[in-house]
């Protein structure tokens, strides 16, 4: 049954899909990797489903949660301190059309700490 419009609730959790990925700018909030289920529980929501999420701001620091495709996990494990820098997702394709098939994702630092600089430069 459809809600009242003066009832529904507004700003709600912002919710990242691969879909939306491509030029993407995140900064990690923390360096975790949540269930859908703990997510949830977190938001008090019913979204997301299911897949691991990453907690990050975008935008004006907005806070969000960005699906966790093991591509983008990878990427950003490259990173001595990923909490740090903020990011762009420059490039993400599917090798294929069915749902298992894995994504080949490319980031991009476009602030923070130098990636090249360890702490003992």
């Amino acid at each position: 049954m459809p809600e009242n419009l003066a009832d529904v609730e507004t700003g709600s959790i912002e919710i990242v899909f691969a879909d939306d990925l491509q030029n993407q700018e995140f900064s990690l909030r923390e360096a975790s990797v949540y269930s859908a289920d703990e997510v949830r529980e977190i938001e008090e929501t019913e979204i997301p489903k299911y897949g691991r999420w990453l907690p990050v701001t975008v935008g004006d620091e907005q806070e969000a949660w960005l699906v966790g495709i093991s591509a983008l996990i990878a990427k950003v494990q490259e990173y001595e301190n990923p909490v740090a820098p903020t990011f762009r997702v420059t490039s993400i394709e599917k090798s294929g059309t069915q749902d298992s098939d894995p994504y080949q994702v490319e980031l991009e630092q476009v602030s923070g700490p130098d990636p090249d600089q360890t702490g003992l430069d």
